[in-house]
């Protein structure tokens, strides 16, 4: 009886010196998290800053360049929350290595669409140009922009693709584009990253500051919790831009949708 009791004993603080531990492992991967999506921020804006000047801009990474480039992004389907396989790529190609050095090509001349989310799904053309973003390549990682959020004291970067590894730096574009007014958002749960956006409330403000230098404003319209297999309801509904995380424990989906309303229709300074 006495040895059964020191062996369950034993076996308690085990299980204790684990969850410590993993407590442990978690905050250490929340405080890298946030503080990489610091320096992508710091560095996007000033990729911005010095293109506005006319000015190019060499990320720190040996080898690659930080002006913006333009390149298709094509919708991606799954949940980047779900486990994945140990030869799993989401992103397929050679743009499934995000370590890669590869150089982009100079952004082509931006000119502003006023169609811009109203494309013919007939017209392949069409709806390919209409997903088409300029990123900035920080560190080799292609970023469309950062988002900001008052109401949370949140500023985060958001990275063009979305994979396993990459979520564990920054927000990802899961599917669409702003151009097209459909653009979906994913992040980890870290408190630096989406772990607050539960907090959001109707009327919130949300602004994207693209690759190019240009806001896009959005205000919050619902908050709600959904399924992690209700992939059609995360793209079902007219909202122009949505950010998704998982609950602990990964069981739901904590889901806040945006609607976009013109910049010069909003005063920033009531929000800052």
């Amino acid at each position: 009886m006495r040895k059964s009791g020191i062996i369950i004993m034993l076996l308690g603080a085990v299980l204790i010196l684990s969850a410590l531990l993993l407590i442990i492992h978690n905050k250490k991967e929340d405080e890298d998290a946030g503080e990489a999506s610091y320096e992508a921020v710091s560095e996007i804006k000033e990729a911005i800053r010095r293109a506005a000047n006319g000015e190019t801009y060499d990320t720190p990474e040996p080898g690659a360049s930080g002006e913006p480039e333009i390149s298709p992004i094509p919708g991606m389907s799954g949940d980047p929350f779900a486990t994945p396989g140990p030869e799993e790529t989401p992103n397929g190609g050679a743009d499934a290595n995000p370590g890669s050095t590869a150089g982009p090509t100079a952004a082509p001349a931006m000119t502003d669409d006023p169609y811009a989310g109203h494309v013919d799904p007939y017209n392949e053309e069409a709806v390919q140009r209409s997903y088409e973003m300029p990123t900035v390549r920080i560190h080799g990682y292609d970023y469309i922009g950062y988002i900001t959020i008052p109401a949370i004291k949140l500023e985060l970067p958001v990275m063009a693709d979305w994979d396993y590894v990459r979520l564990k730096i920054a927000p990802c574009r899961h599917l669409g584009s702003y151009k097209s007014g459909d653009l979906i958002i994913a992040g980890h749960n870290f408190e630096r990253h989406f772990g607050n956006i539960y907090k959001l409330g109707h009327g919130d403000l949300l602004i994207l500051t693209t690759a190019d230098g240009k806001l896009r404003t959005y205000l919050c319209t619902q908050v709600l919790i959904i399924e992690p297999t209700e992939i059609d309801r995360m793209q079902a509904g007219d909202w122009d831009l949505t950010l998704y995380t998982c609950t602990y424990g990964g069981r739901h989906r904590i889901t806040v949708r945006f609607t976009e309303v013109p910049v010069d229709s909003i005063d920033i300074s009531r929000y800052i």
